[in-house]
């Protein structure tokens, strides 16, 4: 046995030696061509074979060796077509919209706003309002348990309109990025927005129009009826915006546009409809418990439009078939020589990794030893800096499985499975 391991240690050694690229463990990124993609409809694994064991340790010490037993290098052929992403999206944001909770205890938002509190054992609907602290779905309902609503010490989490559609976007659009409503304007550059039919934002001056009002520099420069037909081609998954001066509020698209018509072919704005979600820092007494949600709420063309409502989108949502999704292990381990953890490298995804979950089990008797969860929100998650706590490196003498799950809006996966064995000498007698 002590030979065995001499050699996986030497191999090991050869292969990854820091500042040498040369297989997995010395940061080779290994993928899949788009043509062998193409040939097959299943997942591509790489297996084990007898031709490449030495690429497949990912550590090896005198009494521990980490081993690929399967790992994603390829995906499988998901397509998803725009109305499935207009979906997804929708039902995000109606998920934020929808969580039931109480707080444990009084929380005192009113530095946000005067009548921002919520009240211990009150029952509420949708998520708070708070842009101190913005938060995805996944983390605020995590503190959700038995309807009750326990959080860390620190801020207390929620969002906003412009948040939440944010959080919902960048689902299927990740390069889409802005903070505020202000920031989700077309006309700001590279935030992924584009216009909903054929809105002037253009002609947007916030240095001439009362610090950025929308209602005076884009609506009023072109007549009702060339912004009556953009709110026609809105569809579930868009949004409305308006900014005014210091402030500004975004909506979602939630059900189909309802767009009616005269004889002479033209849109009838007072029988035309569109259905909106959104937040504010009010409470609204629409729903069944206190809410800072207006969910699915009917407007006309002719009110929306008083409002100074813009339609906006991300382009993703009209792309026909979405982008296939992945993930892949990349075992390449940073470029620094401190091993903190024996698994390497990252997982990474082509959207958003909504959960990761890691767990480490004692083989011999199916024993979850450790476990993590988490809600990255980004495109790839580091294997190393996430196993840290694990202690793999002081296990006990064993045989042990590593298995990291990773799930996007189109698809969950085991993306890997690394095994671990160990074998501790005993201490020596001091008799």
């Amino acid at each position: 046995m002590k030979r065995y391991f001499a050699v996986l240690l030497l191999l090991t050694l050869i292969l990854s030696s820091c500042g040498k690229e040369n297989g997995l463990s010395a940061g080779k990124e290994e993928s899949v061509s788009e043509s062998e993609l193409s040939e097959t409809e299943e997942t591509v694994l790489y297996e084990e074979t007898s031709a490449d064991t030495e690429q497949k340790i990912l550590y090896s010490s005198d009494d521990t060796v980490v081993y690929v037993e399967q790992a994603l290098f390829g995906y499988p052929k998901t397509k998803a077509t725009d109305a499935d992403l207009r979906r997804i999206v929708v039902e995000y944001v109606l998920d934020m919209a929808s969580v039931e909770w109480k707080p444990e205890s009084r929380i005192d938002l009113t530095d946000i706003d005067p009548g921002l509190v919520y009240k211990e054992n009150e029952t509420y609907l949708g998520m708070s309002y708070n842009w101190n602290n913005v938060s995805d779905f996944e983390t605020f309902s995590d503190c959700v348990s038995d309807g009750i609503f326990n959080y860390d010490d620190g801020v207390f989490p929620g969002c906003t309109s412009s948040n939440a559609i944010l959080k919902a976007w960048r689902l299927v659009a990740p390069g889409c990025n802005f903070s505020y409503t202000k920031d989700m304007m077309p006309v700001v550059f590279d935030n992924g927005v584009v216009p909903v039919g054929n809105v002037p934002w253009k002609k947007y001056d916030g240095t001439r129009s009362k610090n950025g009002n929308t209602v005076e520099s884009v609506l009023k420069a072109v007549p009702k009826e060339q912004i009556y037909d953009a709110y026609s081609k809105t569809a579930p998954g868009d949004a409305f915006l308006i900014q005014t001066e210091g402030s500004g509020m975004a909506y979602m698209v939630t059900s189909e546009t309802s767009v009616v018509r005269n004889d002479a072919g033209e849109i009838d704005p007072v029988s035309s409809k569109v259905y909106l979600t959104t937040q504010s820092r009010l409470f609204n007494d629409e729903r069944s418990h206190p809410s800072n949600w207006s969910v699915n709420r009917e407007y006309t063309f002719e009110e929306i439009y008083s409002l100074g409502l813009l339609p906006i989108k991300v382009p993703e949502l009209d792309g026909g078939i979405a982008p296939e999704p992945y993930f892949t292990y990349i075992p390449q381990r940073a470029v620094s020589c401190v091993i903190t953890s024996p698994i390497p490298g990252r997982i990474e995804s082509n959207y958003e990794i909504k959960n990761f979950t890691v767990t480490l089990t004692r083989d011999e008797d199916g024993e979850v030893v450790k476990s993590l969860k988490l809600h990255p929100n980004e495109m790839s998650v580091d294997l190393e800096k996430a196993t840290i706590e694990f202690g793999l490196f002081f296990l006990p003498s064993g045989e042990y499985t590593v298995e990291a799950e990773c799930s996007n809006v189109l698809l969950t996966q085991t993306v890997l499975r690394a095994k671990i064995e160990t074998h501790k000498e005993p201490a020596e007698s001091t008799d």
